[in-house]
């Protein structure tokens, strides 16, 4: 039975229950006011993580700009539109394929639409107009993002401007088409030069020798003073034109790198030498082996070995050959050293003169190349020519060669 007053005995006191609701408003309140704020912090926080976003690819030199899985450009950052001088609606979408050179949209379509349908990483060079009407070369890179299934989402792409770079390429191989035929030139000229001089030196070569004979012992002593010193003239002018066409060709790159024995290098300079005159060509030490080209190297030494022969004032010249680590990194330093008469300090920089010699040509034959030709070899390596000497104390010829 119930109660007198007709309530259950277990129904719930009308005024215990807006007490229990009481209670509870302040709960989903202050949830809701935790919940508001949260979610205003995390907005915050994204539209902070976007700002600094957009800072960044704002900041970046090259033009930045996403596409969507179709190919659609949907982004594109602001070096894009100051480059174009263009709205950014101008350019999403396929606006893109406006701005690219007629000559070059074939192309970068087809490896567009190559990568949109391998997932392949982009990457093409393409002209891109500027407002002024001119193209600027850049190369377009991108990159697709795919989610953990593997399926494409978006594209992220750049275009660099390489258009300066380009230009200096161009001008580089304009020049180097230049050097090239200038050399072509020059190795002819040289040769026709050589062929048109020589013969005729060989002729009067060959009249002073005929002259020499047929005169026989009837020679007076001044006829054969004077036969001689045109025979000598005409050995120096034949040597003369060697040594220019030396100098022309010193230096020439195109030669094959190949490994060398020092020792068996110098071996073989000392074999093409003239040593009838009792020179003795030592090694102190050891002599390196590297990669090199050869036939420059050997130029060099039988220049710098040629020399402190010829120059000396003994009977029998010594010549000692050295090799060292240089301080610059990647070199070797090399010493021709002789003990002959020496030269003076103001002298050293204008031995390596071409056609500068310190004595007479009537006493020492010398078309004063030589040295000249090695300054030319050796700075073409990339390597340093020194000397150190005094009047009567010898000469040290030094140079710095690549050890690769």
């Amino acid at each position: 039975m119930g109660q007198a007053d007709g309530t259950s005995p277990d129904a719930e006191p009308a005024g215990r229950a807006t007490r229990v609701e009481r209670q509870r408003s302040p709960d989903l309140l202050r949830e809701r006011v935790a919940r508001t704020e949260a979610e205003a912090a995390q907005a915050a926080a994204l539209e902070e993580t976007e700002r600094r976003y957009r800072f960044l690819i704002d900041s970046i030199p090259q033009q930045v700009w996403t596409g969507l899985p179709d190919g659609s450009l949907d982004f594109v950052n602001e070096k894009v539109v100051e480059y174009f001088e263009r709205p950014a609606g101008a350019i999403i979408g396929d606006g893109w394929q406006d701005v690219i050179h007629p000559d070059d949209l074939p192309g970068v379509v087809e490896r567009w639409t190559h990568s949109l349908t391998t997932g392949d990483d982009y990457e093409v060079e393409f002209r891109l107009l500027r407002p002024t009407g001119a193209y600027r070369w850049h190369l377009g890179r991108a990159q697709a993002q795919r989610d953990p299934d593997g399926q494409i989402v978006r594209w992220f792409g750049t275009n660099t401007d390489l258009h300066d770079l380009k230009e200096a390429e161009a001008g580089r191989d304009r020049m180097h088409r230049e050097l090239t035929r200038s050399n072509e030139d020059l190795d002819r000229f040289a040769y026709v030069a050589s062929h048109d001089l020589k013969a005729p030196l060989r002729g009067i070569a060959n009249l002073a020798a005929w002259i020499r004979t047929d005169l026989g012992d009837t020679a007076s002593e001044e006829t054969a003073h004077h036969l001689d010193l045109l025979e000598g003239r005409c050995q120096r002018l034949e040597g003369l034109i060697d040594g220019l066409l030396h100098y022309s060709r010193a230096g020439r790159a195109g030669r094959s790198v190949e490994p060398v024995d020092g020792a068996a290098l110098l071996r073989d300079v000392i074999d093409l030498l003239d040593t009838g005159s009792g020179a003795q060509v030592e090694i102190d030490g050891e002599l390196p082996n590297f990669r090199v080209e050869k036939a420059l190297l050997e130029q060099v030494f039988l220049n710098l070995i040629s020399n402190a022969i010829q120059y000396s004032d003994k009977e029998t010249p010594v010549i000692r050959v050295a090799a060292r680590p240089a301080e610059r990194t990647g070199f070797h330093e090399f010493s021709v050293a002789d003990d002959g008469p020496g030269i003076a300090e103001r002298y050293h920089d204008r031995i390596w003169e071409i056609f500068q010699t310190l004595q007479s040509r009537d006493k020492v034959e010398s078309t004063g190349i030589g040295l000249a030709v090695v300054k030319k070899i050796v700075e073409a390596q990339g390597g340093e020519v020194g000397i150190e000497s005094e009047e009567g104390a010898g000469a040290t010829f030094r140079f710095t060669w690549p050890t690769t």
